[in-house]
C-alpha cells in the first residue's frame, strides 16, 4: 500500500487537555486551519472520524472517540470544523453545504492518496446532530468517499423552527450528563454568541431531506430514545430516505449519546463495521 501523502500537519504546540492516546494536531485545508484529536496510528486498524454537532466542538466527542480507539483499536479522528472550538474563526459562519466542502478536503488531505482516491484503510464517519448535516452533504456528495456513515441524534427536521429549537434544547438539558451545560458554556465561549445564532440559523436552514437519496454509502442511524430535537417520527423520515440504511435507538439516551451514552452507542458501531463483540446493549429497532 503506497504510503499516504503529505498533508502538512503541525502538532499542537499548547498540547493540554489530550486525552492519553491522542495528540492535538493542526491541518491546513482551504484556507482554514483546523484543529484535530487523533489517535496514535495503529496499522491494519479502521479509521474513523467523529464529527461533533452546532456549537458543539471536540469535548462532546472525546468519550466515544475514546472508547473506540481503546476498547475497539480503531484510528481514531475528532476534528473541530471552522468557527468551533481550537479551529480558525472565518469572519463569515459558513453553511452547512460550505462546511462540507472544508470537511471533505481535510478528509481527502488526512485519507485520500492521489487522483484514483485509493484509501489506506476502511474508513467510517460518525457523526451527532449537525453534524450530522453536514455528514450527509459529505456523503452525497462523495458516493466512493466512505466505507460507511454512521448518524446520531441527526438536526434538520424541518418542522421545528428556531425557537422550537431552543425550547428543545432546554428540555433536553434533563437527560443531558451533569457536566454538559459546562461544556456548552465552554464551547460558546471558544465561538462567540454572535456566531452561535449565525450557526444555529445556518443549521435550520439547510434542506437535508433533499439529498438523502443521493447517499450510497452504508448507512447507520441512532438516536437517544429521551432526545427532544431528534425524534423517532424524524430518524424515520431519514430512514426512508437513504436507501438501505439501518435505525437504532439507545435507551434512556439523550441528544448527545456520544457522550452521554458512549459505551452503548460504541457497541452499536462496532457491530455496525462488524469489529468486537456486541455487548449487552438494550436497543430498539
Amino acid at each position: 500500500m503506497p504510503a499516504m501523502q503529505n498533508d502538512n500537519t503541525a502538532k499542537d504546540p499548547n498540547n493540554n487537555l489530550i486525552p492519553d492516546g491522542f495528540e492535538g494536531v493542526y491541518t491546513e485545508v482551504l484556507g482554514h486551519r483546523l484543529f484535530s484529536l487523533e489517535s496514535i496510528r495503529k496499522q491494519n486498524s479502521i479509521d474513523i472520524v467523529l464529527l461533533h454537532g452546532a456549537v458543539a466542538s471536540r469535548r462532546y466527542m472525546v468519550p466515544s472517540a475514546k472508547i473506540l480507539a481503546r476498547d475497539y483499536h480503531c484510528n481514531v479522528f475528532v476534528p473541530e470544523m471552522p468557527g468551533h472550538g481550537r479551529s480558525d474563526k472565518p469572519a463569515r459562519t459558513l453553511s452547512v453545504a460550505e462546511q462540507a466542502r472544508v470537511m471533505t478536503a481535510w478528509l481527502d488531505k488526512k485519507f485520500v492518496i492521489g487522483d484514483a482516491r485509493l484509501k489506506n484503510r476502511p474508513l467510517y464517519l460518525l457523526a451527532n446532530s449537525y453534524g450530522c448535516q453536514v455528514a450527509s452533504k459529505i456523503a452525497a456528495d462523495n458516493p466512493t468517499l466512505l466505507d460507511g456513515l454512521i448518524l446520531t441524534d441527526a438536526t434538520g427536521d424541518p418542522e421545528i423552527n428556531y425557537l422550537g429549537y431552543m425550547y428543545r434544547l432546554w428540555l433536553d438539558g434533563r437527560y443531558e450528563p451533569k457536566g454538559a451545560p459546562w461544556m456548552m458554556w465552554y464551547d460558546v465561549f471558544d465561538m462567540g454568541v454572535g456566531r452561535v445564532f449565525a450557526t444555529t440559523s445556518k443549521m435550520l436552514e439547510d434542506k437535508i431531506l433533499d439529498r438523502l437519496h443521493l447517499i450510497q454509502t452504508r448507512t447507520l442511524l441512532v438516536r437517544g430514545q429521551n432526545d427532544p430535537l431528534s425524534s423517532a417520527a424524524w430518524m424515520a423520515r431519514l430512514q426512508d430516505g437513504i436507501k438501505g440504511s439501518i435505525k437504532r435507538e439507545i435507551a434512556g439516551g439523550p441528544h448527545s449519546i456520544n457522550s452521554a451514552n458512549a459505551n452503548e452507542l460504541c457497541a452499536m458501531v462496532a457491530a455496525f463495521i462488524g469489529i468486537g463483540q456486541r455487548d449487552n446493549v438494550q436497543m430498539h429497532v
